[in-house]
C-alpha cells in the first residue's frame, strides 16, 4: 500500500516550484507555497464553500504537522487562508522551506482526493493552478484506492 503522502507529493513539490519560478530562497518558496494555496482557496471554494476547505486545510496542517517542524507555527484564517506559513519558513533551509509547504500540500490534495476521487481532483488542481497542461497521472505513485 502506498502511503497517503507519496501519493501526492512530487505534484505538491512541482507546483509549489512552479510557482517559485526559479528562485529557490525559504521566502521566494513561502511566497510561492501562498500563491498555490491562495489559487486552490479561490477555485475549490466555489465547488466546496468556504467551511469545506478551511476544515480540509486545517486537517491537513494537522496530518503533515509530525513531518514538518515549520508546520507548528501555522494556522488558518477564519476566511480559509493560511497564516503564519512565511513567517514559519523564514529561518529554514531551502530544502526544509520546499518540503514543510509540499507536504502539507500533498496532505491537502490527498485528503481532496479522498472524497472526489483522484481523477477530479487533479482535474480542478490543474484548473486552479494552471501549471501544467495536465497532471499526468504517472507522476504520482499510488491512488485513492490504495490509502
Amino acid at each position: 500500500m502506498t502511503s497517503p503522502i507519496l501519493a501526492f507529493q512530487s505534484t505538491a513539490e512541482r507546483l509549489i516550484l512552479d510557482a517559485a519560478k526559479g528562485r529557490r530562497d525559504a521566502a521566494e518558496i513561502a511566497d510561492a507555497a501562498e500563491h498555490v494555496f491562495q489559487r486552490l482557496h479561490d477555485h475549490l471554494v466555489m465547488l466546496i464553500g468556504t467551511i469545506g476547505f478551511r476544515t480540509l486545510l486545517a486537517r491537513s496542517i494537522k496530518l503533515a504537522r509530525p513531518g514538518a517542524r515549520a508546520l507548528e507555527r501555522i494556522e488558518v484564517r477564519q476566511e480559509g487562508t493560511l497564516a503564519g506559513l512565511a513567517e514559519a519558513l523564514s529561518h529554514e533551509t531551502p530544502e526544509e522551506a520546499l518540503a514543510a509547504p509540499a507536504m502539507l500540500l500533498a496532505r491537502f490534495l490527498d485528503l481532496l482526493a479522498a472524497f472526489v476521487g483522484d481523477d477530479l481532483a487533479r482535474h480542478l488542481v490543474d484548473e486552479a493552478t494552471r501549471a501544467r497542461p495536465a497532471l499526468e497521472r504517472g507522476d504520482d505513485q499510488g491512488s485513492t484506492e490504495d490509502r
